[in-house]
């Protein structure tokens, strides 16, 4: 006897995204380290003040947003920067911190169709 699943998932099923702090961290310090050759990415710590070290004034490092932005991980990951929040994140931890704070925390589900309770047990 053969039985019918309790739940049948829709056709569109959910896609998931995996993201962590470190992946963020990762991300930035490979765009320094491509975008001004010669840094050495054990150089780049929480600490690092980026606006700093890489002679960004105030309105480039706001921009600088825009750039984040544009980034496939970032699109990937549904974070988009305002120009004003950079002011307050100037180093490596700060900047990571605003990104994973933006991130989305609640994930989609496929819809279920139809879900039977089972029966209750009988108790003797």
């Amino acid at each position: 006897m053969s039985r019918k699943p309790l739940t049948r998932r829709s056709s569109a099923a959910a896609k998931f995204l995996s993201v962590s702090q470190a992946d963020i961290e990762d991300h930035i310090i490979a765009y320094f380290v491509g975008a001004f050759g010669g840094t050495d990415p054990a150089s780049l710590t929480a600490a690092t003040d980026l606006k700093l070290r890489f002679n960004y004034n105030d309105a480039s490092w706001a921009a600088f947003a825009e750039t984040l932005d544009a980034m496939p991980w970032m699109k990937q990951i549904r974070v988009r920067l305002a120009q004003p929040e950079m002011a307050g994140a100037t180093t490596l931890g700060a900047l990571v911190g605003l990104i994973w704070k933006k991130v989305p925390k609640l994930v989609g589900m496929a819809k279920l169709t139809a879900v039977k309770s089972l029966p209750k047990p009988k108790i003797a």
